[in-house]
């Protein structure tokens, strides 16, 4: 479910708003929204029928209290008894019942009798929820198109939200690319629409003094227990569900904790073309054998993709997030069906239990592109004015600094800092709001209490990856470590080395760097190698080249170039392309029902 609402004394059209703003966020034609009206406020809701929770999400008492909440909340065996007696408990009570609840998830509950409006998110804001406190109004969605479509703002880029999409590729701290428009982070506010007094705190202090501890103590049965509390609560929201089994460490582990708890899933696996000769599937097939899973499906994604309408309803869905050009997670979404229920999607969105380990600040930030005569704002140079460009690089690095000033410099601050920026602002929006608009999304160990169960080995820079992975797959699961995993690093033996995975890898690596041959200047045409995407020129074609903020000779030299040789011209094109569909989308130009004449359209210019 996504919600939307407005309210605020000053304003006596929140009816019509939150229509607006709940149309706005019903992408498929499936989807159905309403609106639910209280005093000084109201609130549209985004359902999909078949695709929804056992347990309702929306709730009122006969006092006139109103609870909505997005997204998916667990907690193991009381979850319906918080729900209820959120909506009929007092203000302040009500509002403090709701942060015991785990997964990702933001609610929405207005109290009648005290006259205010709570938000309150999971711990640390990973349930995509975006707001703006303007004139007597306050706003809240689950989408930021909700805000400029509903016309509460116009469609304008933020700079610090665009230069750090430059930078990170993604957002940081609570901006996003909309001017007006934050990002909630794990907050609770308190909102009074007859003063217009709003109130807002950091609900959950992440441990401050962590000390590592060595692996051979490290606590994997509370580990598997902890996560096992959480997979059960997410259980209970769906009779059915679907694992998207790869071969990696996260969703095998996933696999391993539902059958220890007696729990059916089906399997899917979106097969990946080129990775590594194929293995993902192989892979995964031969896990889920091995794990007892009746079949594996394996579906292949269209070699076209990037192409077709389909990717533009990506777009729409993710609203620019990320860059996502041959990104594989976009093919992924496409192969989801409502008839799967829910879909088991990795574990803890990128805070896993093979985290990236960084010495501290300096060593990460060193790939950030911080500098302003790094590459991406040289690539930045070619597409925008001087002063446009200046705007976005000082506006990212001003949040920057204030980000990372609110995190200890040592590998497990960076830690935090990536699972609230990254996980939040990158991995979060695929199943959070691109996955959501067909399943359940599942995202197992969403839950502090595994937070604070990881927290000690994210201080350890000398681990070896996936060390601690190892150690439970070979104490607590060991029929589940006899099949190699599959991973970006390649294909990485189980509880024994074997023939199959070195001759992957190194045929691999061979086509890996043939590849890498066919793109060097000169060689695309000598090969009769010249890729080319009639929807990125389409996109390209609608370009204003009179903007403001884009420099007109750069930028038209961009739309034109058909040559692939130049590497900074390809990436210009790149960052003309997300910045013209992020503003087509939030302006309302292109929208999940136009893809097609659109694309048709633009393709004829």
């Amino acid at each position: 479910m996504k919600f939307a609402f407005s309210t605020g004394a000053g304003h006596s059209d929140h009816a019509d708003v939150a229509r607006r703003m709940a149309e706005a966020m019903a992408l498929e034609e499936e989807q159905q929204f309403s609106v639910v009206e209280f005093e000084q406020g109201a609130v549209g809701i985004v359902t999909r029928p078949g695709c929804e929770s056992k347990l309702a999400m929306l709730r009122r008492s006969p006092g006139g209290n109103v609870l909505a909440v997005a997204g998916v909340p667990v907690k193991e065996g009381r979850l319906e008894d918080i729900l209820a007696g959120a909506v009929e408990l007092p203000d302040a009570e009500a509002a403090r019942s709701l942060r015991e609840l785990d997964g990702a998830f933001a609610a929405m509950l207005w109290n009648a009798e005290a006259g205010a409006l709570h938000i309150v998110t999971d711990f640390a804001g990973i349930q995509p929820l975006y707001w703006m406190h303007d004139g007597g109004r306050l706003a809240f969605a689950s989408e930021i198109k909700a805000f400029s479509l509903a016309g509460l703002c116009a469609p304008e880029p933020d700079a610090a939200g665009w230069g750090a999409f430059i930078a990170f590729g993604h957002t940081i701290s609570d901006a996003t690319q909309l001017t007006g428009v934050r990002r909630v982070r794990g907050q609770m506010f308190r909102y009074n629409p007859a003063t217009d007094e709003l109130t807002q705190e950091f609900w959950w202090k992440p441990p401050s003094d962590i000390r590592g501890i060595p692996l051979a103590k490290a606590d994997i049965d509370g580990i598997v227990e902890t996560v096992s509390h959480n997979v059960r609560g997410y259980a209970e929201h769906a009779d059915r569900s679907t694992i998207m089994l790869s071969a990696g460490f996260d969703s095998r582990f996933i696999l391993c904790v539902l059958k220890r708890n007696g729990l059916r899933a089906d399997a899917l696996n979106v097969q990946f073309r080129g990775h590594f000769l194929g293995s993902e599937g192989r892979l995964a097939r031969r896990i889920g054998l091995r794990m007892g899973v009746g079949t594996v499906r394996v579906v292949h994604p269209p070699e076209k993709y990037y192409d077709q309408p389909n990717y533009l309803r990506y777009l729409i869905r993710n609203e620019v997030a990320t860059p996502s050009l041959s990104l594989f997670i976009a093919k992924v979404a496409e192969m989801l069906d409502p008839s799967m229920g829910a879909a088991w999607d990795g574990l803890s969105l990128g805070m896993s239990l093979s985290p990236w380990i960084f010495h501290g600040f300096k060593h990460y930030l060193a790939s950030k592109a911080v500098d302003r005569d790094a590459r991406p704002w040289r690539t930045a140079r070619r597409v925008f004015t001087q002063d446009a460009v200046d705007a976005m690089h000082g506006a990212y690095t001003d949040a920057l600094r204030r980000e990372v000033q609110g995190y200890p410099d040592n590998p497990y601050g960076v830690a935090l800092f990536m699972y609230r920026n990254r996980s939040a602002n990158r991995t979060a929006p695929n199943p959070l709001k691109v996955f959501a608009n067909r399943v359940l999304p599942f995202v197992p160990g969403t839950d502090r209490r595994i937070w604070v169960l990881n927290a000690p080995y994210l201080t350890q820079a000398d681990w070896e990856e996936h060390q601690l992975y190892r150690r439970i797959y070979s104490e607590v699961f060991p029929e589940a470590y006899t099949v190699p995993f599959c991973s970006e690093a390649g294909v990485l033996p189980g509880n024994r080395a074997t023939a199959e995975t070195w001759c992957t890898n190194r045929l691999h690596l061979a086509k890996y760097y043939w590849n890498r041959i066919r793109m060097l200047p000169g060689m695309a045409k000598l090969l009769a190698h010249r890729p080319s995407n009639p929807l990125l020129q389409a996109v390209l074609n609608t370009a204003p080249i009179d903007h403001p903020s884009l420099d007109a000779d750069g930028a038209r030299e961009i739309v034109r170039w058909r040559a692939r040789e130049d590497n900074v011209v390809r990436a210009a094109r790149r960052l003309l392309f997300y910045w013209q569909a992020w503003r087509l989308i939030m302006g309302g130009e292109l929208t999940s029902q136009n893809a097609e004449e659109f694309l048709a359209g633009a393709c004829g210019r």
